[in-house]
């Protein structure tokens, strides 16, 4: 990653979302490199959506915000001024009625946003999409979505019961999908939210490590 900042400008918008989405797990080892690909990487995926440029799509947008919501605070203390900068744009994308995962990367993203008038509008859209998309995500991403959904609230923004609901409804139904041990991660989130916990089985039970 060192050596990617001088070949920038070679890269497409749609590349660079890809490589914003990488530094989550292949961290750059100086801020300066970090955000310098950051940089380049918001201006040309933001320009490339404003003029309706083919190749970057929603998806690329949303694999920036990931990207920039995963860095540690001390490499990127900034990441809540640039996630706020991409709620405009991040409006835009959601009233193009985008996928499933897409509304679910833009909203966990967010956590890392400060709260304002903007970014909730932002997560009221994302959460009326993932309500009527509920059914797309895969059994994991609903108990990951569950998580970024209790501790959005315990940030001040309140998930309409309606999407509340529906991730409940999809969990009962695919909770056969999930290894043994996870879904009451979901059923802890949900019932912090007031939504009433899940249906565990006993395999869907914490796991504990067995005694030595």
């Amino acid at each position: 990653l060192e050596a990617l900042p001088p070949r920038l400008a070679e890269l497409s918008p749609a590349q660079l979302a890809t490589v914003a989405k990488s530094l989550g797990y292949l961290r750059p080892e100086t801020r300066e490199v970090l955000s310098s690909i950051l940089d380049r990487a918001q201006a040309a995926i933001v320009a490339a959506l404003a003029e309706e440029l083919l190749g970057p799509s929603p998806r690329h947008l949303a694999m920036l915000c990931q990207g920039i919501a995963a860095q540690p605070r001390e490499l990127l203390p900034n990441a809540g001024e640039r996630l706020q900068a991409l709620l405009p744009p991040l409006a835009e994308l959601l009233a193009a009625k985008p996928s499933a995962v897409t509304a679910s990367t833009v909203l966990a993203s967010l956590l890392r946003c400060p709260a304002s008038a903007e970014r909730t509008a932002v997560l009221d859209a994302c959460a009326q999409r993932l309500a009527a998309r509920a059914h797309e995500l895969t059994a994991s991403s609903l108990v990951s979505l569950c998580s970024a959904l209790a501790r959005l609230a315990k940030a001040g923004w309140t998930p309409p019961e309606l999407l509340l609901r529906q991730v409940s409804e999809m969990l009962d139904m695919k909770r056969y999908d999930l290894n043994p041990g996870m879904l009451w991660r979901a059923s802890e989130a949900l019932a912090a939210l007031g939504a009433g916990p899940l249906r565990l089985e006993e395999r869907d039970q914490r796991r504990t490590a067995p005694a030595e």
